[in-house]
């Protein structure tokens, strides 16, 4: 049977993570809009709030965060992160910004804990971090503790995944000596890289990029809040694309 029908596309779940986050990182009041119901976007939010971000709904898409510095103030955290790899990784990073002395645990479904994330922690460790494995070396549950991040500069191998690299990068502009990453190879998923570096310079923070992408440098500073609006990921609408091109007459 033929249709006409109007849909509104939801947002990127990809872009959504990255600017609920570096949102609740920028000292003031951000808001974010356009933002996806979907399970990784409700998890990302429910562990932001549990690291003691403020988190408002203002209306069905939309959130206001609102952080007088911009710190994680939590001293302890449970955060389940389900089967949402982008929040495991980037709050793998972010967790280790909190005060010195909190701890924050972090598990998800089964299936998470066969995800392997040693070499973000290994990394984070180069650069400061003091994270345990509370199961499997090598995989969740986590706990990180806080303290901040030293940063600096360190070099990443080719097969570092583009979550880890994205993790790394929202987490910068907080470590002391920011952060000097430079690739030994072609940057996996390197348009996902970018779409990170994008989301921070909207929020204030312009990383230094070669013209190879073989290095990548974030000064330490602020991010600034500012409205951000999650642009629609086409990909979800392709489905009703087709449907209306296979079924005759239908728009």
């Amino acid at each position: 049977m033929a249709f006409d029908a109007s849909v509104r596309v939801p947002g990127s779940k990809s872009l959504a993570n990255r600017a609920l986050l570096v949102a609740a990182l920028a000292p003031g009041e951000a808001r974010v809009t356009g933002l996806p119901d979907g399970d990784d976007t409700q998890r990302m939010r429910a562990c932001l709030s549990s690291l003691g971000f403020a988190l408002t709904p203002t209306a069905e898409d939309a959130i206001e965060s609102a952080s007088p510095d911009g710190a994680i103030t939590a001293t302890q955290a449970d955060l389940f992160v389900g089967n949402a790899g982008t929040v495991a990784r980037f709050l793998t990073a972010a967790g280790c910004l909190g005060p010195a002395g909190a701890t924050y645990q972090l598990d998800g479904i089964a299936r998470m804990r066969q995800r392997p994330i040693a070499e973000l922690v290994d990394t984070l460790r180069e650069l400061g971090a003091t994270i345990d494995y509370l199961g499997e070396p090598g995989y969740p549950p986590l706990r990180m503790h806080g303290g901040g991040l030293r940063g600096g500069a360190i070099t990443l191998p080719t097969t570092a995944s583009s979550q880890f690299v994205s993790a790394l990068l929202l987490a910068a502009p907080r470590m002391h000596n920011g952060l000097d990453l430079t690739f030994d190879g072609p940057v996996t998923s390197q348009p996902y890289v970018a779409m990170t570096l994008q989301v921070m310079a909207a929020f204030g923070v312009e990383a230094e990029v070669d013209d190879a992408f073989t290095r990548v440098q974030v000064a330490p500073g602020p991010y600034r809040a500012t409205d951000y609006r999650i642009e629609p990921d086409a990909s979800n609408a392709s489905y009703l694309l087709a449907a209306a091109a296979l079924i005759p007459g239908s728009r």
